[in-house]
C-alpha cells in the first residue's frame, strides 16, 4: 500500500469520528481529534514539501 493511500485512509476514518464526537457533544475528544488530524496533515505535507532539494525547501533554507 502506498503512503498516499495510507494517509487517505487515516483521513477517511478520522473525519467521520470528528463529526461523531461533535454530534455527541464530546468537546474534549472532538478537540483532540481535530488537533491531531490537522497537525498530522501539516507534518506530512511539510515532510514532502521542504526536503530533498525541492524549490520551496531551497528558498526557505538558503
Amino acid at each position: 500500500m502506498a503512503f498516499g493511500t495510507c494517509g487517505s485512509l487515516f483521513a477517511l476514518t478520522q473525519a467521520p469520528m470528528l463529526a461523531w464526537h461533535a454530534r455527541l457533544h464530546r468537546v474534549d475528544t472532538h478537540r483532540y481529534t481535530a488537533l491531531s488530524l490537522i497537525t498530522g496533515a501539516l507534518l506530512i505535507a511539510g515532510f514532502f514539501t521542504f526536503p530533498f532539494g525541492r524549490m520551496l525547501g531551497r528558498w526557505l533554507f538558503a
